[in-house]
């Protein structure tokens, strides 16, 4: 048999090449006369242009005498493919972040392999797309085979690594407490204050998430940006204000009238009135009361009755008595 490999750019073997001629030469019968040599296939020793496809062919010279004998010789033209698939794309290195303990779902293109016969590829894989990857470095492999056994692979690396913020040291007068979250690979970050400290919060949060971008970020947004404050001791903050309060009579209270009126007053104005619905401490530091006749042009009723009141708010949570310098 002739064995002969297959022609990657053609698909076919070509040029395939034995001694035809020496061969119907050689033919001989015992009458002396020389026989008759037919080829089949016919077209099998034109060099030049004929082409052998994949498999194997049987090409056979029959030599026939006068009397109708004949002999034979035959053998094989054995076309294989020798050539491994082609790549034609492979995906590159992957790299995904992830919290600490958490695992990523990675999905890549496939990769796409051809071959020169023209025949299925057999793919087989060692990870899918879609896999999730622990933390650490993975290699993925593809490696694709035709019917000939010729193999051609795609190799790439899938890498999982934690976020990684750069760490800052936790407040003063406090302590910072974060966990990883499994859902979403990220680490939350809260700041909190020893007893009698607090966070300056109109300036900052007390809450910092550890990112895709391996940067800290203040929830909510607005609220700066890490690294976190200290606390700072709390500072009582106190707020006056005045008011008045015009109401008309038929006539000027006096007397135990007067302290009842004012008395009533008071009491209205500290559970129903701007103190009641305060978080903050609220006391009333003064009140008083005038009445005096209403002129005729605008009277309505004869007096009207002034309360006068001074209103003091206490805070417990205000600013902070140091500048909170950042960590």
């Amino acid at each position: 048999d002739i064995v002969v490999s297959i022609d990657p750019a053609l698909n076919v073997a070509k040029d395939v090449f034995w001694f035809s001629k020496e061969i119907r030469k050689s033919a001989k019968d015992n009458s002396g006369e020389i026989p008759v040599v037919r080829l089949n296939p016919q077209d099998a020793d034109e060099v030049e242009t004929k082409t052998w496809q994949l498999g194997k062919h049987l090409v056979t010279y029959a030599a026939t005498d006068a009397a109708g004998n004949i002999g034979e010789c035959s053998f094989n033209i054995v076309v294989e493919d020798v050539d491994a698939p082609q790549v034609l794309f492979c995906p590159n290195k992957q790299q995904r972040l992830v919290g600490r303990n958490g695992a990523k779902k990675v999905e890549w293109k496939e990769p796409e392999f051809i071959d020169n016969s023209g025949l299925t590829i057999n793919i087989t894989t060692s990870h899918k797309s879609g896999t999730r990857f622990t933390r650490g470095k993975h290699v993925v492999k593809y490696e694709a085979t035709d019917d000939y056994g010729n193999k051609a692979t795609c190799n790439f690396t899938v890498k999982i690594v934690p976020y990684n913020c750069k760490a800052y040291d936790p407040p003063q007068n406090g302590a910072l407490i974060c966990k990883a979250s499994q859902r979403t690979g990220t680490t939350l970050c809260q700041v909190e204050c020893n007893g009698g400290y607090v966070i300056p919060k109109k300036k900052h949060a007390n809450t910092y998430i550890c990112g895709k971008n391996n940067k800290w970020a203040a929830l909510p947004k607005n609220k700066g940006s890490a690294p976190w404050p200290n606390c700072g001791r709390k500072e009582k903050s106190t707020r006056t204000r005045t008011g008045e309060l015009i109401v008309t009579a038929n006539n000027c209270p006096t007397g135990k009238a007067l302290e009842a009126l004012l008395a009533s007053f008071k009491k209205v104005l500290i559970d129903e009135g701007v103190c009641s619905k305060r978080k903050e401490k609220c006391k009333l530091s003064d009140a008083d009361i005038d009445c005096g006749p209403v002129p005729e042009k605008k009277r309505a009723a004869r007096f009207a009755i002034k309360f006068k009141f001074e209103i003091i708010s206490v805070s417990g949570e205000g600013e902070t008595t140091d500048d909170n310098t950042d960590v």
